[in-house]
């Protein structure tokens, strides 16, 4: 099964993303991230119209990923890793906000189709969203044992996220 669901993320992982780790360092995948890095940043932020613009990016990521390909040893990480580090927090952040927004457009796609309310629908699905996170935490302490914590967390986490939300939102309203 993961053969299926988790190998094309892995692949788009190891192409998207640059070498973070210093023991799983590749200076294959760190000469072509630029390529990928600059492709997919076009691609989310919808400026691929402009094909003079779009060549100049290309090229200038492939001059970087050449320099990253003669500056570095094939084993070792280089001095600036710090940068690759940094690069990577980026793109992670990049990936979020692009699978945030295709959520968002499957969500509206939703509402137009069946016509339910949109508060019935965005509490729905921000409900499912908050519990999702509890899902493996709660399932491996129970897993070891622990059921009667996990039970306790599966219902106090949302509760106390909704409550300490609901709370800081009222005091600061009567503040104001």
């Amino acid at each position: 099964m993961f053969f299926f669901i988790g190998a094309p993320f892995n692949l788009l992982m190891r192409l998207f993303i640059p070498p973070y780790d210093p023991e799983d360092w590749s200076r294959t995948r760190a000469m072509i991230f630029p390529i990928f890095a600059g492709m997919f940043t076009f691609v989310q932020f919808g400026i691929y119209n402009d094909w003079v613009l779009t060549l100049s990016i290309f090229s200038v990521a492939a001059i970087c990923g050449l320099i990253v390909g003669c500056t570095t040893k094939s084993k070792r990480p280089p001095s600036l890793f710090i940068l690759f580090q940094i690069l990577a927090f980026v793109m992670a952040v990049e990936w979020v906000w692009f699978l945030a927004s295709i959520s968002v457009d499957v969500i509206k796609y939703f509402i137009e189709r069946t016509k339910l309310p949109t508060s019935y629908v965005g509490l729905t699905f921000m409900s499912m969203a908050n519990s999702i996170a509890d899902i493996i935490p709660d399932t491996t302490m129970a897993r070891q044992g622990h059921s009667v914590m996990a039970l306790t967390a599966a219902f106090a986490g949302p509760l106390f996220g909704v409550m300490l939300g609901i709370g800081m939102t009222l005091t600061r309203c009567i503040i104001r």
